[in-house]
């Protein structure tokens, strides 16, 4: 604006002493201006040059800062962005499980007595170790147990190869995907009561021995989940048709193949559909004994929810199981159906929304679970209800009093009472 100005100052200054040369005769002349003046719209104008150059310097050298300040952010980002990876990789290099050996597993101690038996404690620890070579893919599980009579057992012994977010594959003796029970929930420090449902033990196999690919794939806001295995399988006994799920070794060349797919609606809510079908028969049975087969099938459903209404979580599980062995007349039984089936409901009630700390680490329980065995077996029909109360001190310390109505068709009442503390490693 300024220079503007000048620039009019001078036109005129000139323009006026221009005029003053070049009136006409005719008209009166106009009073020339002083030296003076003419002196001072010369100062003006060079004031107004100077500031001007003045302003353009300030000009650059804002613009400059600006180009300073643009280059330093980025440079500022990059630093940021190679540090981050720096943390990052050093999280991975000292995160469990993948450069260091993790050793976890759990332990309980517990008490039990029941109508018709002696009173007993009892202890048993699981150590569960982990193993990452490297920043690898491969993850190798391997389980003990140890109880308090001394005996020890091979509970899992796998290696595993992570393919994609997706897909894994592996081998060995692994947890049989066979409904949820064994698959999720049966370590004693996330177990609700002090003992397994009837039906989880002789139905269905804990652990297997073969090989294994699972994974998950999600589906919009949902997520579907699928195991697939070839394993030894169970074995049966051609003279009384007696079904074990001990598998370390064959007893024929035909091996067992099974699966389970497991849909999950809402993040706590999972419902599954399990299936396993093979030879149980040795090959080494009496002729003219002819080939047998089993079918193992199984559904579960839980339901986790946390409502503000009751302040606090519902926690809600139900799992059914069937196994069918063909019809066979056995060398000592004779001819039996060799039929299984039974499962559990049962429902908790945590007020985890409550102020008070106490009450919410206490959990309310109930369980009605029955398992019926074939008559190859000897034929039994049992069922229970069972009531029970914990108290979580920790996430993973919990201590268990449950009472059990117990009653079978064979042994009449056997009612028990017991205790558990379930330790997670």
């Amino acid at each position: 604006m300024r220079k503007c100005i000048a620039v009019c100052l001078v036109t005129g200054g000139l323009w006026l002493c221009g005029g003053v040369s070049g009136v006409r005769a005719d008209q009166p002349a106009a009073n020339p201006p002083t030296a003076d003046q003419v002196q001072q719209l010369i100062n003006d104008n060079q004031e107004l040059k100077k500031e001007n150059q003045d302003l353009q310097k300030r000009m650059d050298a804002l613009e400059k800062r600006a180009a300073d300040n643009e280059t330093n952010a980025a440079a500022d980002q990059k630093d940021t962005e190679d540090a981050i990876k720096k943390l990052q990789d050093e999280a991975n290099d000292f995160h469990l499980g993948t450069e260091e050996i993790v050793i976890a597993g759990d332990a309980n101690m517990g008490f039990t007595t029941q109508r018709g038996t002696n009173s007993t404690f009892s202890a048993t620890v699981s150590p569960l170790i982990l193993w990452r070579p490297g920043n690898s893919n491969w993850l190798f599980e391997g389980a003990f147990g140890f109880d308090s009579t001394g005996a020890a057992s091979l509970g899992l012994a796998n290696l595993s190869y992570t393919v994609s977010d997706w897909l894994i594959v592996g081998g060995g003796l692994f947890t049989t995907p066979m409904g949820q029970y064994h698959n999720h929930t049966d370590p004693p420090w996330v177990d609700k009561f002090p003992d397994d449902p009837l039906y989880a033990d002789m139905i269905i196999p804990i652990t297997e021995t073969g090989f294994f690919v699972r994974g998950a794939i999600p589906s919009g806001t949902t997520k579907w989940t699928y195991d697939a295995y070839v394993v030894n399988g169970p074995q049966m006994d051609p003279n009384t048709g007696n079904v074990t799920f001990s598998d370390s070794v064959d007893n024929n060349n035909n091996k067992a193949v099974g699966g389970r797919i497991g849909f999950d609606p809402f993040p706590d809510m999972e419902a599954g559909y399990s299936v396993q079908y093979g030879k149980v028969q040795p090959d080494l049975a009496p002729v003219p004994f002819p080939n047998t087969n089993m079918w193992i099938q199984a559904v579960d459903f839980s339901y986790k929810p946390t409502w503000q209404c009751i302040d606090g979580q519902i926690d809600f599980r139900t799992e059914w199981a069937w196994s069918q062995v063909q019809n066979q007349t056995y060398l000592v039984n004779g001819f039996y159906n060799n039929y299984s089936d039974g499962g559990y409901v049962q429902a908790g009630y945590r007020p985890t929304l409550m102020e008070n700390k106490v009450l919410r680490n206490i959990e309310l329980l109930g369980r009605w679970d029955t398992v019926k065995t074939p008559e190859a077996g000897g034929g039994d029909t049992m069922w229970r209800y069972t009531i029970g109360v914990d108290y979580w001190f920790t996430p993973a310390i919990v201590a268990k009093m449950a009472y059990e109505f117990n009653k079978s068709q064979q042994n009449g009442n056997q009612d028990a009472l017991l205790f558990e503390v379930g330790i997670g490693l």
